[in-house]
């Protein structure tokens, strides 16, 4: 790698990591990743001091932490499809742990420093994982059972990388492009061409649509949407004032969230091309993750009360240091989330018709007495969630 080159990603890493902190600077207890659980009834968050937290979001408690043998920062953690393993990313390593015992199970050694972002593949048999050091190959693909780098692709200066639902597609970006990638063949098939760096990916649920966060200084940042078939630039929600740090959309496909540098989170519509709400936190937020069925929404920073609504959804106020939301609560999204899960008809009658506030009250009582299997508890938790919140307004 040319010195011109190395100094431009390391310039790309210190915009988002540090503008104007270095990171002895910030908390300890910053959180640099947050991810739900398959199952929804648990919250991984990594923290700077490289401290795993394992929290339970409807008792606000902490039921598992996993400290760092020494100080190792962390960057990055995903859970596996089952919820039963968390791969955490931390300097040239990747760990695997078994999350009911709390025992480390395995760790993979890339080889390259400041492990910062990794995607587990949705059947579970692959980790995608990517370095800040490695060029032109810091992007591998492992086998988790024989813990082997069965796949490197040769990208260069690569910051994200995300599996497709279906799990067949790799997207990998580099500067001005994303690259598409057949895992089965190792080969690219699509080249999408960026105007500046992408540093976050997210696939829309039904895998037609990825969203990509750019940004080359913090004033030209924005948010894409792109075709996946085509290449096709369909979207593009500018008027960003710091780096956008992370993207996700919303299970339904309805709403892509966006966090930045300067502790900002909007919710857009990409139906309507509208924000439909904004959160400023008191201080940086590094990642945004949403629950199974897409009720609520954890970010990985104190939401600010002065400035925690403005559109007129609710705010759940927890102990620990994140923030688990319900952004755009409405009747059609509790629709949405019972059709998902199967809810039975009894709870679906509370919900076809608009409904008043007290009677949001009946619908969480209808959830509550279920008989246990009757939907995933994460469904029964993000159904509660957006109730609660359509009852609080």
């Amino acid at each position: 790698m040319s010195h011109l080159r190395k100094g431009f990603l390391m310039g790309v890493f210190v915009l988002l990591a540090t503008p104007a902190l270095s990171q002895q600077d910030l908390s300890p207890v910053q959180i640099r990743a947050v991810d739900w659980s398959p199952t929804g009834n648990q919250l991984a968050l990594g923290l700077q001091s490289g401290t795993i937290q394992v929290v339970q979001p409807d008792s606000s408690s902490i039921i598992l932490e996993l400290k760092a043998d020494s100080d190792t920062s962390l960057y990055a953690l995903d859970w596996n499809s089952d919820g039963t393993q968390l791969a955490v990313g931390r300097s040239s390593t990747i760990q695997v742990w078994n999350i009911e015992t709390g025992v480390l199970l395995y760790e993979l050694q890339q080889q390259t420093e400041s492990i910062r972002a990794l995607d587990w593949h949705p059947a579970g048999r692959l980790l995608a994982t990517v370095s800040q050091d490695g060029f032109p190959n810091n992007v591998y693909v492992w086998d988790v059972a024989s813990r082997e780098n069965i796949f490197s692709p040769v990208v260069g200066d690569t910051l994200a990388v995300a599996w497709s639902p279906n799990g067949n597609v790799l997207a990998i970006s580099k500067f001005g492009e994303i690259q598409l990638w057949d895992v089965t063949s190792q080969s690219q098939f699509q080249t999408i061409t960026t105007p500046e760096y992408v540093v976050s990916l997210a696939w829309s649920p039904d895998g037609r649509r990825l969203a990509s966060a750019d940004t080359y200084t913090p004033e030209s940042s924005a948010v894409r949407i792109w075709d996946t078939t085509s290449g096709a630039l369909l979207d593009t929600f500018e008027g960003y004032a710091a780096v956008v740090t992370a993207i996700t959309w919303d299970p339904l496909g309805e709403l892509l969230v966006s966090a930045s540098y300067d502790g900002t989170v909007r919710v857009i519509n990409v139906m309507s091309d509208s924000v439909v709400a904004t959160y400023n936190a008191d201080g940086i937020i590094f990642d945004v993750a949403y629950s199974p069925y897409g009720g609520q929404l954890a970010i990985g920073a104190p939401v600010r009360a002065d400035m925690a609504a403005m559109q007129g959804d609710s705010t759940s106020v927890t102990q620990l240091p994140v923030q688990i939301i319900v952004p755009d609560p409405s009747p059609e999204r509790l629709q949405a989330i019972a059709a998902q899960c199967g809810a039975p008809l009894t709870v679906e009658r509370g919900l076809d018709a608009a409904i008043a506030a007290a009677d949001y009250a009946d619908v969480i009582a209808q959830i509550d007495a279920l008989p246990a299997g009757t939907i995933p508890p994460a469904c029964a938790a993000d159904l509660r969630a957006v109730a609660a919140a359509m009852q609080g307004q």
